[in-house]
């Protein structure tokens, strides 16, 4: 994903309906287009999807805002939050793939031991004489699926 204008025209409303004292001090710059066409570069240069900002500006909301002294730094401020929400839900998610493979690992090593006693009674059944129909209705429907 890249992020583009309209995606940074997104966040910008958003971030406007949010913080209109922030609207307010954003359209009285003097030079206020060529502010936002720099803020615009730097998201881009920056951030490759908008969801990122736009989850910024609802943290930045629940959290206090954006102080009077602060609107100068308004594009360093939401990517610094930005980027740590990406990161926090990267590393969520790593930790939750993490949980899963051993759940796998586990379910695996599970039944390993289970057909490796299977494999070990029938063994011992077989040696004991057991005929093969015997030995059939022994292994359980549940034995089975163990082998596939």
């Amino acid at each position: 994903m890249s992020f583009s204008k309209d995606d940074f025209n997104a966040w910008l409303n958003d971030f406007c309906a949010r913080f209109p004292d922030c609207h307010t001090w954003i359209n009285a710059l003097p030079n206020c287009s060529s502010t936002l066409a720099t803020w615009l570069e730097w998201f881009t240069a920056q951030i490759d999807d908008r969801q990122w900002l736009m989850a910024a500006n609802v943290h930045l909301q629940m959290h206090g805002g954006i102080r009077a002294f602060e609107r100068e730094q308004i594009p360093a401020i939401v990517l610094k939050r930005a980027k740590e929400i990406r990161h926090s839900v990267s590393s969520f998610e790593k930790s939750q793939d993490r949980i899963e493979r051993k759940q796998r690992d586990y379910t695996r090593s599970q039944t390993a031991k289970k057909a490796w006693a299977i494999c070990e009674g029938y063994l011992e059944r077989k040696k004991a004489g057991w005929k093969k129909q015997e030995l059939e209705s022994w292994l359980t429907n549940e034995d089975r699926e163990v082998f596939g």
